[in-house]
């Protein structure tokens, strides 16, 4: 489902081991939790401001990520993710992106494009937070902590919960200052989040073994494959090294090098 153009200004009208972490970590709250319970069930993390209580609060979820797009090739993957919290019943689900594919329809999913331009998409998404307040309980952040820096204290003001997604060895200051308003940061592993922070909860990645399995009916050779975006932090180039070390000492051995992926960046696209 496609949401109509946000106008302005603001109106006032208002089963996989990941997703369920997911669903964990963002609610939906029992029917005899309290604003107490909520902060106790956080471990103290939380903050102890006062909190409408859970019984009265909403079960949708808010979403935020760059691109809605099967095609895309380095963000076509959360799609998926989306199709898996429909599946977790969550109600209703809405989608903020900065791009997707017009041709999309996941049932019971609202998408919204935003407008280009940081400030831009900032008071769109404030707007569409305000319209939403009745609606949703907590903010799921896919790895874009400035999103978290310039709307986390208006997400806070709406007593919405917010937890950012986040897998990158980087500790940007973007990062340190998301982690000031959000509840939980989840991640992979302790590496790909090396914030040492008690908000941290890792998860580990969600892989769909349904889609990803071996096909016997795939003939097999020697393959070093390689899939991700190309960029200089991947260090493509040593892979190319080795597989010109091993082929000049060893030129009997017949083995294909294949590296899938796309740059993103300008410096990616100079790299590559």
């Amino acid at each position: 489902m496609r949401a109509p153009a946000l106008g302005w200004p603001c109106g006032r009208t208002n089963r996989r081991h990941s997703h369920s972490c997911m669903k964990l970590f963002l609610g939906t709250p029992r029917a005899n939790e309290t604003a107490s319970s909520f902060v106790e069930a956080d471990g103290g993390i939380a903050s102890q401001r006062t909190r409408p209580t859970l019984t009265s609060m909403p079960a949708g979820w808010l979403v935020v990520t760059q691109v809605m797009d099967e095609h895309d090739p380095n963000l076509g993957f959360f799609v998926a993710w989306v199709r898996g919290f429909a599946r977790l019943g969550i109600t209703p689900l809405h989608v903020a992106c900065w791009q997707a594919d017009p041709q999309l329809k996941i049932p019971g999913v609202v998408i919204h494009v935003l407008p280009k331009g940081a400030w831009a998409r900032t008071r769109a998404l404030l707007c569409l937070s305000w319209q939403l307040r009745g609606q949703v309980s907590s903010v799921f952040v896919h790895m874009i902590p400035p999103v978290v820096v310039a709307l986390g204290w208006w997400w806070r003001l709406l007593g919405i919960r917010v937890v950012l997604w986040y897998t990158h060895g980087t500790i940007s200051w973007s990062l340190r200052v998301a982690e000031w308003f959000v509840d939980r940061i989840l991640t992979a592993s302790e590496e790909s989040c090396r914030l040492q922070t008690t908000k941290k909860v890792v998860v580990g990645h969600g892989i769909n073994l349904d889609f990803f399995h071996p096909d016997a009916t795939v003939p097999r050779e020697p393959i070093l494959l390689t899939v991700g975006r190309i960029t200089p932090r991947k260090d493509l180039k040593t892979v190319i090294d080795i597989c010109a070390s091993v082929r000049s000492k060893n030129p009997e051995r017949v083995f294909r090098a294949v590296i899938v992926g796309e740059p993103r960046t300008e410096s990616d696209k100079t790299y590559a």
